[in-house]
């Protein structure tokens, strides 16, 4: 969800505004529904052809763009790790630019973002989880929400706590100096 949300979605953006109006956009037939969702809400006007993967398509013209955002992982113990992290700050600005059409003015709320993950684990999550609530902290799983319900959850948060993961990602749609803590 991070790489999509940061890298493959504003390459989809610049793509669309260089390809004449209604240019179909070539996905990937297994993406997570959010990809297909958030693909629909910032490029409304250009269909979103599901292809199946180790397949070969022709088309008459392919318009790609460069990837303005690159964050390189170095997971295994083999990987070099590389401080390869970009960001351009107008692709961030032109993806949290959708928040306010999302938002439905619901009252600030503090949010704990809960995940169920085998990798990052969180084992106290039920005393956090109680802790928080008694501090009026909103709990919520963003790997079960739609995109555009994960776009305004963040935008009327006042503060966030979560494990670290891919839905801090949605911390751009978030209200500017909103306070987020990752665990």
């Amino acid at each position: 969800y991070y790489h999509f949300l940061v890298e493959v979605l504003p390459r989809a953006q610049l793509a669309a505004g260089i390809a004449p109006p209604g240019t179909p956009i070539l996905a990937d037939d297994d993406m997570p529904a959010q990809h297909y969702q958030a693909l629909r809400l910032y490029l409304p006007h250009n269909p979103v052809l599901r292809l199946p993967r180790m397949r070969s398509f022709r088309v008459a013209r392919l318009y790609a763009a460069a990837m303005p955002n690159i964050v390189q992982d170095a997971f295994g113990a083999d990987e070099v790790a590389v401080d390869a992290v970009r960001y351009h700050p107008q692709a961030l600005r032109a993806l949290a630019a959708i928040a306010p059409a999302l938002t439905d003015r619901q009252e600030p709320q503090r949010l704990f973002l809960w995940r169920v993950s085998g990798a990052r684990r969180l084992l106290n999550a039920s005393a956090f989880h109680e802790a928080l609530a008694s501090r009026d902290f909103t709990t919520a799983n963003c790997a079960v929400l739609s995109f555009a319900d994960q776009v305004r959850l963040f935008a009327a948060a006042r503060a966030v706590v979560g494990q670290t993961g891919a839905h801090l990602a949605n911390m751009l749609f978030a209200p500017k100096g909103t306070p987020v803590f990752p665990l």
